[in-house]
């Protein structure tokens, strides 16, 4: 079953803040033309473009509707390009995990990993201990927290969501990390009243279960995934309508002229048998061949560890930055945190192509693979006696 067409909100929210109605601005339209389109048909070539019927005018419409407007015919309509090839966007289901570590106190991590309903864990060879938490804000999601006994917690929060288009996505990621971040710091304070310390950011990864792309659409809509922010306007403070709408137009050009991310973006896909790929923003993948892609638990284990890591190494750095030592931990000093640097960035006999491609691309977009090593010779300066 197809998908419904998407309205043009540029056009709709450029017409609005002139304070025209449709029928104001197809008579304008048709003044502009002088005589060679009539009212009526403005009106109606307008309707269509208004509620998506028609995603791209003729070269005429474009021209005089921009002129009009006083706004260029890209931000309304996206580039130009042949009717036949309409949007390529439509509805699809991801399932996001969305990442939030807070850096507490050794003792505290102690305290919240001997909490009853937490279980024993370990990631790549590093003890964890985990307990599932109820999502009060959506009873299809759950929380997964992971206490590291080196002075973090990570929660995840892991939503499945339908999308119209990749703007829809963009947007509501937008919204989404700045509403979820404050109520994931009040659900763990919730249960553990000690944490003290407030998360810093969000990092999302995007699992696509289900997509109309193939091929090189497919492609083009899992990078977009890894870097949504792409879509959307940075200047200003839009609302979250100006947001869809500028979101919209971007997506429609990225699928007209091609999607090209900057050089932060690393490929980790398999041909034949997935697309992914990982930025500074996130991680997107699409298994092709589901029996011999990664599984979610390989990527949702490693992004915790990983963002455990880059959380406590900030800390160690940011201390240092403030012109004081980091608490050295005996059990956790530079030695532990050498030995877990090299696991997690050295290739294993057994380790399949794809696994270690996907902890290639989350080290090197997330800048572990400089971070640990900082962090590991400012411990190594802080301890209290330094072996030659």
């Amino acid at each position: 079953m197809s998908s419904p067409p998407t309205p043009n909100r540029a056009l709709a929210l450029a017409r609005q803040e002139l304070g025209l109605s449709r029928a104001q601005l197809a008579r304008r339209v048709a003044a502009a033309s002088q005589g060679r389109i009539t009212s009526e048909s403005a009106d109606k070539a307008l309707k269509r473009l208004e509620t998506g019927q028609v995603q791209s005018p003729t070269d005429t419409y474009r021209r005089l509707i921009g002129e009009v407007l006083h706004t260029s015919p890209t931000a309304l309509f996206g580039a130009p390009r042949p009717e036949a090839d309409e949007s390529r966007s439509g509805q699809f289901v991801v399932s996001c995990r969305k990442y939030v570590p807070v850096r507490v106190d050794s003792a505290v991590a102690d305290q919240i990993i001997r909490w009853p309903e937490m279980a024993a864990y370990s990631i790549d060879g590093v003890d964890c201990a985990r307990a599932r938490l109820a999502w009060p804000h959506d009873p299809h999601a759950l929380v997964n927290a992971t206490a590291f006994p080196f002075g973090v917690v990570v929660a995840e929060l892991r939503e499945t969501n339908t999308f119209a288009n990749l703007a829809d996505l963009a947007v509501w990621r937008h919204t989404s990390y700045e509403t979820d971040r404050p109520r994931i710091d009040a659900l763990l304070r919730s249960i553990w009243p000690s944490i003290s310390a407030s998360s810093e950011y969000v990092l999302g990864t995007w699992w696509l279960a289900q997509s109309p792309w193939t091929d090189r659409d497919l492609d083009t809509a899992v990078r977009i995934m890894s870097t949504p922010s792409a879509l959307l306007r940075r200047q200003g403070h839009p609302t979250v309508e100006q947001l869809r709408a500028g979101a919209e137009i971007a997506e429609r050009t990225a699928w007209q002229t091609g999607f090209e991310a900057n050089n932060g973006l690393v490929d980790f896909g398999v041909p034949g048998v997935s697309i992914g790929y990982a930025s500074w923003s996130g991680v997107a993948y699409a298994p092709v061949a589901a029996d011999r892609a990664l599984q979610p638990e390989e990527l949702g284990d490693f992004e915790t560890l990983c963002q455990a890591l880059w959380s406590w190494c900030h800390s160690i750095n940011t201390t240092v930055e403030a012109g004081e030592d980091p608490p050295v931990d005996p059990i956790y000093g530079w030695r532990w945190l050498r030995g877990v640097g090299s696991r997690i960035t050295r290739p294993r006999p057994t380790e399949t192509r794809q696994v270690r491609a996907m902890r290639d691309a989350v080290i090197d977009t997330s800048e572990l693979r400089t971070m640990i090593p900082t962090a590991v010779e400012l411990l190594r300066d802080a301890a209290p006696t330094r072996a030659l």
